[in-house]
């Protein structure tokens, strides 16, 4: 009675397996750049959220969008500041295929009032897309009265609201 697999059976299986491993390859790489693209909404609403806070409990404003060198942090003066690492938040660093864009009326940036966290005319949303989902991104949502709500255009997130 014999035992094991012949080297031909072995071979074939090894074949199937790699040829269903290929063809699942493309869905594999667009999960995880919707991955890096949902992480990078994350940690920016994290950093607008923590900056609201800060501005009702500490009593002063707290700006949130992007430095003069395009990364997204947290200031407490109107000067913005050169690069992230000397202000006091950042929302770490992005994913290197995702962008943000800040929409703010005239500015890239928003602020939060001294103690009511509201942002007033400030409103407006931070977008983020990725490089290789060209159709797809995620909105993170300020509104006047300091709410923020994140939303995806394109297909459908399975975290994120539609916009």
């Amino acid at each position: 009675m014999d035992r094991g697999f012949t080297l031909h059976e072995v071979l074939l299986v090894s074949g199937i397996l790699g040829f269903l491993l290929l063809l699942s390859l493309p869905s594999l790489q667009t999960y995880r750049h919707r991955f890096q693209l949902q992480q990078a909404a994350d940690d920016l609403t994290q950093l607008v959220r923590t900056a609201r806070l800060h501005a009702i409990a500490n009593d002063h404003v707290v700006w949130v969008g992007a430095a003069q060198n395009g990364d997204v942090c947290m200031w407490f003066d109107e000067q913005r500041p050169a690069n992230c690492v000397t202000s006091a938040g950042s929302a770490g660093p992005l994913a290197s295929q995702v962008r943000v864009n800040a929409v703010f009326g005239n500015f890239t940036a928003t602020r939060f009032f001294p103690g009511s966290g509201m942002a007033g005319f400030a409103q407006g949303r931070f977008e983020l897309f990725h490089d290789s989902l060209p159709e797809e991104s995620l909105r993170i949502i300020v509104s006047s009265l300091g709410r923020i709500r994140t939303c995806a255009v394109g297909p459908r997130q399975l975290r994120t609201a539609p916009c």
